[in-house]
């Protein structure tokens, strides 16, 4: 199994062959079998923050896995026909891509199952500590185009940016109200410093409490030495 730490955007991952990383024209899903849908030459993964960082294991399998795995909050799956047996994690953007040790058997169509845990563990959008959102994908070679499947846990679709709805988010089984628009580059500058600022002030609260607990030790340490020493606490 690889497992990663990878910087996600626009709300998605995505799991592709490496021919596929140059293009990231493909429009975003409106509907997904639990939290993952089919795109050209491989998947794509909601994320429950808009922007954020994610731990995301990957395991290559020679079939179909006999049981689905405890301890996940949602698990989904779906079909999708890979081009090269080289893999790459990324996000819509291309910004990031990090490439998967294993390789696949094969070319053709595959399985992908995605759980996940604490998708979604965030603060308006944006999640605030590393690895927040925790993913595994199992991918197994198919005889073809199988439908989409949630096994476990409730339909899940990406939010919307935290600052204006610029994309549309639906249900499995419904309809988009508008059509979908990336963020343009002046509305991702300023999503991008909203957050910084707010990584900053959660760094200078952690600051502060470190300092209180530091405190704290050197006075419990100082009464330790005291009664060690038989003499009375100080009151």
């Amino acid at each position: 199994m690889t497992n990663v730490q990878i910087s996600f955007d626009l709300g998605y991952l995505e799991l592709i062959g490496r021919p596929e990383a140059d293009d990231a024209s493909e429009p975003a899903p409106t509907s997904m079998a639990g939290l993952i849908a089919s795109r050209r030459g491989g998947v794509r993964l909601a994320t429950g923050a808009w922007l954020g960082i994610a731990d995301v294991g990957v395991t290559v399998a020679g079939e179909r896995p006999e049981s689905v795995e405890a301890g996940w909050d949602v698990d989904g799956e779906c079909s999708t026909e890979f081009t090269t047996v080289e893999l790459v994690l990324c996000h819509p953007s291309r910004e990031e891509m990090v490439a998967i040790r294993e390789r696949l058997g094969r070319t053709g169509w595959h399985r992908v199952r995605a759980h996940a845990r604490r998708r979604g563990d965030d603060v308006d959008g944006v999640a605030l500590r590393s690895a927040e959102e925790r993913y595994h994908l199992v991918i197994w070679p198919s005889a073809g185009d199988e439908p989409p499947a949630l096994l476990i846990g409730e339909p899940v679709v990406p939010r919307p940016a935290p600052t204006t709805p610029l994309r549309t988010r639906t249900r499995v089984g419904s309809e988009p109200d508008d059509a979908a628009r990336p963020l343009s580059e002046s509305e991702r500058a300023d999503l991008k410093t909203a957050s910084v600022a707010r990584l900053r002030e959660e760094i200078d609260a952690l600051d502060e409490q470190i300092a209180r607990l530091a405190a704290r030790k050197r006075s419990l340490r100082q009464l330790v030495a005291m009664l060690e020493a038989g003499e009375p606490p100080r009151s």
